[in-house]
């Protein structure tokens, strides 16, 4: 998949010319590795969502390799297997398999870096947030295992919306929920998330980012951040939360 195979050509890019020109007048600028980065952080969002965009099959794309790794009883893939809270923190040996099939390998590189990347996301969100958090620290292990255990057991709810919005969704879930800042609101995480994205978002992604999301894939059903909060996550999350309240923090956690 084309997506995914730049994604990776990045990381490729970066690590090989650095290797290569370590401590050299012609290692890569700062400023180009930060662009490259960025772009990555684009692909990792638009890979969820472009089948649909796209008029494409849902069976096509990482979704489609998701799909069918699901089939093949490979899911889920070593790194959510570690990392999840929720289910054995060792990999069966059957799955863990997976790694060595090319799909399966990109998969979990790609679920990987998302997980690097969502951490850095309510990282972000929870430090602009200080003012209003008894512990930012705390809230954002929370919302990480929230995060893990919707993509190892819950999946499918990933499709065509974009992973930004999910964890909006689960720092939602966080803070009210499991009663870390019970007086947050969603439009107190939006201006959070325009402040920390403001020099890289164009208005009309950010109005999408909260105000067209896919809440019924295959209609034209759209609604807002609440609608996917009420209609979505919760009802898929709703059996697997308080375990997560319980939960220790994974060791493989701390080591994205």
């Amino acid at each position: 998949d084309c997506p995914l195979a730049f994604f990776k050509l990045i990381d490729s890019f970066i690590e090989s010319f650095n290797e290569r020109n370590h401590e050299s007048e012609f290692s890569l600028p700062n400023y180009l590795i930060v662009l490259l980065r960025q772009l990555q952080k684009a692909i990792i969002g638009l890979i969820w969502i472009t089948d649909f965009r796209d008029g494409r099959s849902i069976e096509s794309g990482f979704i489609g390799t998701i799909k069918k790794l699901q089939q093949c009883s490979m899911w889920p893939v070593t790194s959510l297997q570690r990392a999840c809270p929720i289910g054995s923190s060792t990999p069966n040996k059957e799955k863990n398999a997976v790694t060595t099939y090319k799909d399966g390998a990109l998969v979990d590189y790609i679920i990987r870096n998302i997980i690097a990347y969502i951490e850095q996301r309510v990282s972000a969100m929870c430090y602009i947030l200080r003012p209003r958090t008894r512990n930012p620290r705390d809230i954002s292990e929370r919302v990480m295992m929230v995060y893990c255990t919707m993509l190892c057991h819950r999946i499918e709810i990933c499709f065509c919306r974009h992973p930004d919005q999910l964890m909006m969704c689960a720092l939602y879930l966080v803070c009210k929920k499991m009663g870390y800042v019970q007086s947050v609101t969603f439009n107190d995480l939006q201006i959070a998330y325009e402040e920390m994205t403001k020099d890289f978002l164009l208005p009309q992604t950010m109005y999408a980012m909260f105000h067209r999301i896919m809440i019924r894939p295959g209609t034209d059903g759209f609604g807002d951040i609440i609608s996917l909060y009420n209609e979505i996550f919760v009802p898929a999350m709703s059996d697997l939360w308080f375990e997560v309240a319980k939960a220790q923090v994974p060791a493989a956690m701390l080591t994205f």
